[in-house]
């Protein structure tokens, strides 16, 4: 199974993508919103994994919305390093 992870913070994402790699699936990776949605409209992935806040004026939750436009069926996973508490 392919996975996208969009992670802006270079030394999360790595640790993201080592720990999916371990786990045997395949990885593609995304720094900001606008990489990211080039992969989605190949529909290069089955889940997408997406860090909330991002830099470049395209946040994690536009991200899975127009993902889903162009693959309804995409599983999404929300992260985040910030929290209102």
């Amino acid at each position: 199974m392919r996975v996208l992870v969009v992670e802006d913070d270079p030394l999360i994402r790595d640790m993201v993508v080592d720990a999916l790699q371990d786990e045997g699936f395949e990885v593609l990776q995304a720094a900001d919103g606008r990489e990211d949605l080039s992969w989605c409209r190949q529909r290069a992935a089955a889940v997408l994994v997406t860090d909330v806040v991002l830099p470049g004026g395209i946040d994690g939750w536009q991200i899975a919305e127009s993902c889903r436009e162009h693959h309804p069926d995409l599983h999404v996973i929300y992260t985040t390093g910030f929290s209102p508490v």
